[in-house]
């Protein structure tokens, strides 16, 4: 799972704004070449990827056969205009892995909705993705809210190391995400 720290609302704004700069800027992380691979299963008629992004700033027209096109563009628009968490014990993790830490966090007395940032989708309307990438998100007053009541867990109760890095690991995104009022956007690959 890839976490950014991200101002959600702007990233709102950027969707159908027909911004040229904010295109611009994004097609430098645009994972062209890979994403390029995937939409050649579509066959003709089916957008670039440099399209995919357009139609994403423009606010359309999307094409509902590709949807996981449309959230890899997200994330570079994300990527672009947020910043990138530390994943380290979060990639590559088992998608139940999201059920195991929000229930470590359920022992230690915080509820925490790790699940959302898995399944809880898009913080902007798009096409489904029949697959991968699936993305979650929470809004900047959860994160805030979130951080204070994580911030003094003890950790050191929690018995598997893996376990235990991955609750810092969401600590750690809470609170570089609180400091910059921003919400979070995950991915998972």
């Amino acid at each position: 799972m890839v976490a950014y720290a991200t101002d959600v609302d702007r990233i709102r704004r950027f969707v159908g704004s027909a911004d040229q700069e904010v295109l611009a800027e994004s097609r430098l992380r645009l994972r062209t070449a890979s994403l390029a691979d995937l939409l050649d299963d579509y066959g003709s008629g089916t957008p670039s990827p440099e399209n995919v992004l357009a139609q994403l700033v423009n606010g359309g027209p999307y094409d509902d056969r590709i949807g996981f096109a449309y959230a890899y563009a997200l994330e570079a628009l994300i990527e672009t205009y947020g910043a990138m968490l530390d994943n380290n014990a979060w990639y590559p993790v088992p998608l139940e892995w999201a059920k195991a830490v929000e229930q470590q966090f359920e022992r230690l007395g915080a509820s925490v909705p790790v699940e959302r940032l898995v399944w809880g989708g898009s913080p902007v309307p798009l096409p489904r993705a029949e697959d991968f990438p699936l993305i979650g998100h929470l809004e900047a007053e959860e994160v805030h809210a979130l951080n204070l009541a994580v911030r003094s867990l003890d950790l050191s109760t929690i018995e598997d190391a893996s376990l235990r890095a991955s609750v810092h690991g969401i600590r750690t995104w809470f609170d570089n995400a609180a400091r910059l009022s921003h919400g979070l956007v995950c991915f998972y690959h």
